[in-house]
């Protein structure tokens, strides 16, 4: 966040420099172009305010009720320096189910503001969604506690249905938590598309992530509105009351995982060596033994040096953290590498992709400049594109010509055929017509026999003269 803020600092310094320096005959701007150039200027230092002021606003609100020895404008302060130097460049993202604003945020807030006036109005939804939740389940959780008869004799329905209405109003709200989380973060459609670029698609797959934990939450709702598995909860729960309770069963095992953090994009020389690392989270119900087929595997055949399949040196059990370092070495020829790693169980890949970007200069190069960077990689990638539709054309125009060419045979062929029917009728009509003005209609019967000789004659000359020019 921190590097891509600087990069459109940048750019605003740039623009600053071409008109101080570029201000006579065509490379001078016009009226308009100077005119945006000031707009940006100044958009671009007042969002750098107001992404501040935004931070310490959200956190403010959120002080004034905590106990603590500082102020509240101090905590304010303290908090949002310590989330940019905490989580500057974590992709927290899939750690959103029930965080609020003083634990690890699912999108952390150093890394999502960036000058937009509903992602403040966002958070704040999700938080005061949260405490919904909270409410509502503690509601549920005292239904569920609440005193039954010693020996109750029939099914309560009434709590049933205060249970049902405790547990749809939690699961909605989850749902806004997720949803709102998500919607702050896709509210700053700039700055995610710049980090895609950097991490492979990881902020978007975190907000693609949160929307769809806010969807299943809400479908769960939906499905269990007057569903028959709301019953079995409720049932169950009066089995465990007179601790009865079902045959235990075991459950269906799950693989998943958690990225926790991934690497910052690298900028190495040709052959030069490094390392990437991962930590990744056991999100499932199935530990990840050694042995076992549980590896992180590169998806996109770009390992860059190291090998494709990374094997586990000790087991994970669910909840606990893997941390995987790869090392790699850099390519001899200078450009953009992307290296993409999900983990897999018997070569089978489950849970999010992880990626890194490698950027490999020249030996020598003393000012990296990532924008240039980028730009020598969007030409590569357009003239990859531009070459791969010109041999798409030849091979477009060369099957048009041998479709054409055997078009043209085809309708030559029938155009002759046409012509010598009409041909042969007119021949035909012309002699009729002829022979009934000269001997009237008792020689019409024997001029068609003799035209009709005369026709098959013909044919049979024309294909044979054809058949010895073909």
């Amino acid at each position: 966040m921190i590097w891509l803020t600087d990069l459109q600092q940048d750019r605003s310094e740039w623009l600053s420099a071409y008109v101080q320096n570029f201000h006579r005959g065509e490379a001078a701007l016009d009226g308009n172009q100077a005119w945006a150039v000031a707009v940006v200027q100044a958009e671009t230092e007042d969002d750098r305010r107001r992404r501040g002021d935004m931070i310490r606003d959200f956190v403010r609100d959120q002080a004034v009720d905590m106990i603590t020895e500082w102020p509240a404008e101090e905590l304010a302060k303290q908090w949002v320096k310590y989330a940019w130097k905490e989580w500057g460049t974590r992709n927290t993202g899939y750690l959103a189910a029930g965080a609020a604003y003083h634990v690890l945020l699912g999108f952390t807030i150093a890394n999502l503001l960036y000058g937009m006036d509903d992602i403040y109005n966002n958070f704040t939804t999700a938080d005061r969604a949260d405490e919904l939740r909270r409410r509502f389940r503690a509601g549920r959780l005292q239904l569920q506690t609440a005193d039954l008869p010693n020996e109750p004799l029939s099914y309560d329905g009434e709590l049933a249905e205060a249970y049902r209405a405790a547990y749809l109003l939690e699961a909605l709200s989850a749902a806004q938590v997720f949803r709102s989380y998500a919607d702050g973060v896709g509210a700053s459609r700039l700055i995610i598309g710049l980090a895609d670029l950097l991490s492979g698609r990881g902020w978007s797959e975190a907000i693609e992530s949160a929307r769809k934990m806010a969807d299943e939450a809400e479908q769960e709702a939906e499905n269990e509105l007057g569903h028959p598995p709301l019953i079995d909860r409720a049932v169950r729960l009066t089995l465990e009351r007179l601790e009865i309770g079902p045959s235990p069963g075991e459950d269906v095992p799950l693989n998943d995982c958690a990225v926790l953090s991934s690497p910052a994009p690298l900028i190495l020389h040709p052959s030069q060596s490094d390392v990437i690392a991962f930590d990744v989270q056991n999100t499932g119900n199935v530990a990840w033994a050694p042995h076992q087929g549980y590896a992180l595997i590169n998806i996109n055949d770009e390992s860059l040096g190291a090998s494709p399949t990374q094997t586990l040196t000790s087991e994970v059990p669910p909840g606990r953290i893997a941390r995987w370092v790869i090392p790699i070495a850099a390519p001899l020829q200078a450009g953009l590498k992307w290296t993409e790693w999900q983990m897999a169980h018997n070569g089978e890949p489950f849970g999010p992709v992880m990626s890194c970007l490698v950027m490999v200069v020249p030996e020598g190069e003393v000012n990296i400049n990532p924008g240039t960077l980028l730009e020598e990689w969007f030409n590569e990638l357009i003239q990859q594109i531009s070459d791969e539709f010109n041999e798409l054309w030849v091979d477009l125009q060369q099957r048009f010509e041998e479709w054409l060419q055997g078009e043209l045979e085809r309708l030559e062929h029938e155009i002759e055929q046409w012509l010598q029917q009409e041909l042969e009728r007119l021949w035909r009509e012309f002699w009729e017509e002829l022979l009934r003005q000269c001997c009237g209609t008792s020689a019409l019967a024997p001029a068609t026999l003799l035209l009709g000789v005369w026709g098959i004659n013909h044919r049979r000359r024309r294909r044979a003269k054809h058949g010895d020019r073909d």
